[in-house]
């Protein structure tokens, strides 16, 4: 045993590794084989980021980097991609379209100038959002577009169901309408307002099995008036807008506001109507609804992103006014 355990002591050392050139060593003691790299860090793409949600709004961030915000713009000319975004002039952004709608250039001086909104749709609670909305203005300066609407009226005093065809209703009457209700030969598809006097609107809603719930007359949206002539020319020639969310956060509004041969003065007033119009959908901090604006005229790529604090700034006047009137 003692010759045994000498023998074990002095025994030399192998070096395996000189039996071993050429073939690739394994650690088999290592979990994972593969080589460990430190990874990069990753850096997230420039983007437009919804912040300050603990206020109740939501500011865009400008997706330029800090050199690109730092840039002064010193030429009368310059890239809109190297120079931190600007917000222009209503009046200005207007005439910059009616100048290139020239014969001379594009020769689209009777085409149609459009808004894009991005509204804020976050609310009081930080888990609810407001879900998309449609409505109708009636814009102070009318344009045609090619789009007819129909609107059917129900009312008694046979004056009123005339002026009320003279206005351009597509139907007209009392008892004969809703009868035709009644069997079905009124769809709704067939007509985009009803409208109705308040004598007449119990009768109307007894019917409400048969009409659409968003076609319904009703006080809120002035479709229950003692001027029914003057509604149905209204709505004959109002216009429609929708919202289409982006994200829960978010939602963007496109919508004609009249031609470009319009005056200058008749444009911006078209664009208050629709701006006020919009901010009613809202009752909590309506003021920051509109997170921007931006005017468009196809077939031309050029856009503008447009100051609309004026609006603001004059809604907040009057309520002052009539606060101080008031008292």
């Amino acid at each position: 045993m003692n010759i045994v355990r000498k023998l074990a002591i002095v025994q030399p050392k192998i070096n395996t590794a000189k039996y071993l050139t050429g073939l690739s060593l394994v650690n088999f003691y290592s979990k994972n084989t593969k080589t460990h790299r430190k990874k990069q860090p990753h850096e997230a793409k420039a983007q437009g980021k919804w912040l300050g949600k603990n206020k109740g709004q939501l500011i865009v961030e400008e997706t330029t980097d800090k050199l690109v915000a730092q840039r002064q713009i010193v030429d009368p000319v310059w890239l809109m991609n190297e120079y931190k975004i600007q917000n222009f002039n209503i009046e200005d952004a207007i005439n910059f379209h009616k100048e290139l709608a020239r014969p001379d250039m594009l020769n689209n001086i009777e085409g149609y100038l459009s808004v894009r909104f991005l509204l804020d749709m976050t609310t009081k609670k930080k888990t609810k959002f407001m879900d998309n909305f449609k409505g109708t203005i009636y814009y102070p300066h009318f344009f045609a577009d090619g789009f007819k609407k129909e609107i059917v009226a129900i009312c008694k005093n046979d004056a009123e169901i005339e002026a009320a065809r003279n206005a351009g209703a597509l139907f007209a009457g009392y008892t004969d309408i809703l009868k035709k209700f009644e069997k079905g030969e009124i769809s709704d598809q067939s007509y985009d307002f009803l409208v109705c006097t308040p004598e007449t609107f119990e009768d109307v809603m007894l019917l409400k099995k048969k009409i659409n719930k968003d076609k319904l007359p009703s006080v809120k949206t002035n479709t229950v008036t003692e001027n029914i002539a003057q509604m149905v020319e209204q709505l004959h020639l109002s216009k429609d807008y929708e919202t289409a969310k982006t994200s829960d956060e978010q939602a963007v509004l496109k919508t004609k506001i009249g031609p470009l041969n319009f005056e200058t003065n008749q444009l911006v007033e078209n664009l208050a109507a629709i701006i006020e119009k919009i901010k009613t959908h809202k009752k909590y901090a309506a003021d920051s609804f509109i997170a921007s604006c931006v005017l468009f005229a196809p077939p031309s790529t050029e856009k503008f992103r447009v100051d609309i604090s004026r609006f603001s700034e004059a809604e907040t006047k009057e309520n002052e006014e009539k606060e101080s009137v008031a008292q």
